[in-house]
């Protein structure tokens, strides 16, 4: 469908509004069928507007890869990325203070309420705060997630600017999705996608 849609925008002339959408299709596509078609589209979009070298990224696409990072959370546990292979992980980029972060916290809640306990769905919330300012928040609001604070050097390495996003990673680490915004049933989306 979002191919198709592509196609359509981009025939209208409205070749930002097609690449822009063929960007964020490319990174919540599923599986490899949904992920050519979508590029295929993505790059003629690139090409009707003249930009060759887009055309050509467009072609080639791949999910971002999420570097190996060590944390702590505010409940005291540590871990890394690497440590975490053999599971799925799902990771929520965030701050106090972000409206699509705000707008999509109780569904985020339910996600990881739906998947507590299950040994192999780890759910990592990544907060830009400190400690304490998310112990108060999350008193008030809870999260049932890992979550880690004063993330900004997390968020640096892993190279994520818009917040909120959500990144799944398979059991052998590699990037199923990476999609930035929020949304109120953001929660649901993930767990379609685990």
């Amino acid at each position: 469908v979002n191919a198709k849609l592509i196609k359509s925008i981009s025939l209208q002339g409205r070749h930002q509004e097609a690449r822009l959408l063929g960007e964020r299709s490319m990174r919540t596509a599923s599986g490899p069928y949904g992920r050519q078609s979508i590029s295929a589209e993505y790059a003629n979009a690139c090409l009707r507007a003249g930009d060759t070298d887009a055309a050509e990224k467009a072609r080639n696409y791949t999910l971002p890869v999420m570097p190996n990072f060590e944390y702590g959370t505010i409940d005291g546990r540590s871990g890394s990325i690497e440590k975490l292979r053999g599971k799925i992980v799902v990771i929520d980029f965030w701050f106090i203070g972000c409206h699509g972060c705000a707008l999509e916290h109780k569904s985020l809640n339910d996600f990881g309420l739906l998947y507590k306990g299950d040994e192999r769905v780890v759910f990592l919330s990544v907060a830009l705060n400190d400690k304490t300012t998310l112990e108060n928040y999350l008193s008030r609001s809870p999260l049932a997630a890992d979550v880690i604070y004063n993330a900004r050097d997390i968020c640096e390495k892993a190279g994520v600017t818009a917040f909120p996003t959500h990144v799944i990673l398979d059991q052998n680490g590699k990037t199923l999705l990476w999609e930035a915004g929020g949304s109120v049933d953001a929660g649901e989306r993930l767990a379609k996608a685990v």
